[in-house]
């Protein structure tokens, strides 16, 4: 259903409310579907406004979409899931958090922050076929913590 929504460019909120509420207008959050994530590490900023925006009555505030291209964390996140995230600090990250990160070496990924081991964060994936990551603060543009996930169908 929601798969069907996001390409149809349905109100979720005439959806799932018999009439639009008022808070519910005040955001739309972007979603960067798979045409769009390869742009968006060219330009985050131009793509992330550029954007088909969506009015989702469980998603608030400063919160961006991307949908997942990797099976790296299967069976945890589907290929196709859509991840719900918003912009965090590295330092704030906790033991397991689920994170999008964009980095200029590797460009755009969801993963699981593990730790901070001198001047490399860590991270892991849940499909064991993939291998874990290291990364310097300076090769990580930006962090996405994971806050809901829509499931592929």
């Amino acid at each position: 259903v929601v798969k069907y929504g996001v390409k149809n460019h349905l109100d979720f909120n005439k959806i799932f409310h018999s009439e639009v509420k008022e808070q519910l207008l005040q955001g739309e959050t972007p979603v960067l579907m798979a045409e769009d994530l390869f742009e968006y590490c060219l330009n985050p900023v131009k793509k992330q406004d550029l954007a088909t925006r969506y009015k989702l009555p469980i998603i608030t505030g400063d919160t961006i979409g991307f949908q997942i291209i990797s099976k790296n964390m299967e069976p945890r996140i589907p290929i196709s899931s859509i991840v719900f995230g918003k912009e965090a600090k590295l330092d704030l990250l906790r033991y397991r958090d689920i994170c999008v990160i964009h980095t200029s070496s590797k460009g755009l990924f969801v993963s699981s922050y593990v730790e901070r081991i001198e001047e490399e964060y860590i991270f892991t994936n849940d499909n064991e076929v993939f291998n874990d990551l290291r990364f310097k603060e300076e090769e990580i543009i930006s962090v996405f913590k994971v806050n809901s996930v829509f499931s592929a169908l």
